[in-house]
């Protein structure tokens, strides 16, 4: 499962043959207690019996610290540096590819719903999902950017290092348009020739696409392999987080 501010995710997987077998979305106006636990609820009702639960937290409140500055004890001082974190469940993922933990918060209300359906749920983090996950973009420098209902989170690698994972909360096109301007200013990256890379709820006759292409030339959608979700009507990409989450567990 996948869990944001407004909305859930949920894949069954069979971890013997490494395919998502069905998935699932749900979209509420906030994050609720009762949206949580009904989904749980719904799961458990339909006879399945999970051997591995994992729940991937898709709340903004995580930050990337080199492995140095990392320990259980400093993880919530580093976290409340930046974000009101104080009630919250402070976890870490090792991402050792890169040097890096992800230090990240889970609200106390998910977890006890979580733990209360499911004692042995282990966490992850999305952003831990997506960098640990390969992709079929191989240039040096791309802005990766996944949308979800009213936030998007974007990843910028450049020159081959990564340099910046965080989540923004939109409500017209021009939000968007307006933050990926102002990180390619920052950053010095070329508009037309830096590839971004496009995932989870967008499409090409979209509005947020067309206003995009009015600044950025190299639109891509994310592909995923063919053979990796169930069939369905929608284009792979929508389900890109979902399938990184898999990918990192299975």
């Amino acid at each position: 499962m996948e869990v944001g501010e407004d909305y859930c995710g949920m894949a069954r997987c069979n971890a013997s043959s490494k395919a998502i077998q069905e998935i699932s979305y749900y979209s509420f106006q906030r994050f609720e207690v009762e949206e949580v636990t009904a989904i749980w609820e719904e799961a458990k009702a339909a006879g399945d019996v999970f051997e591995k639960v994992i729940v991937a937290s898709a709340f903004p409140q995580a930050i990337l610290v080199p492995n140095k500055f990392v320990d259980e004890e400093t993880d919530r001082t580093l976290l409340q540096a930046v974000y009101p974190v104080a009630q919250d469940l402070i976890l870490h993922d090792d991402i050792r590819s890169l040097q890096l933990f992800n230090v990240y918060a889970v609200p106390q209300t998910l977890h006890r719903i979580n733990t209360s359906h499911f004692p042995n749920v282990e966490y992850l983090h999305v952003y831990t999902a997506s960098l640990k996950t390969e992709n079929d973009i191989t240039a040096g420098t791309s802005v990766f950017v996944q949308f979800a209902t009213s936030s998007f989170r974007v990843t910028v690698k450049k020159e081959q290092q990564l340099m910046l994972v965080q989540t923004f909360s939109f409500q017209t096109p021009l939000d968007v348009v307006y933050v990926l301007l102002k990180i390619s200013a920052e950053m010095d990256l070329d508009q037309e020739e830096t590839p971004v890379i496009l995932s989870g709820f967008i499409e090409k006759k979209s509005d947020i696409y067309k206003e995009l292409y009015n600044y950025f030339i190299d639109l891509r959608f994310l592909t995923l392999p063919a053979h990796s979700l169930p069939e369905n009507q929608h284009p792979s990409h929508f389900f890109a987080s979902l399938y990184n989450l898999a990918a990192c567990v299975l």
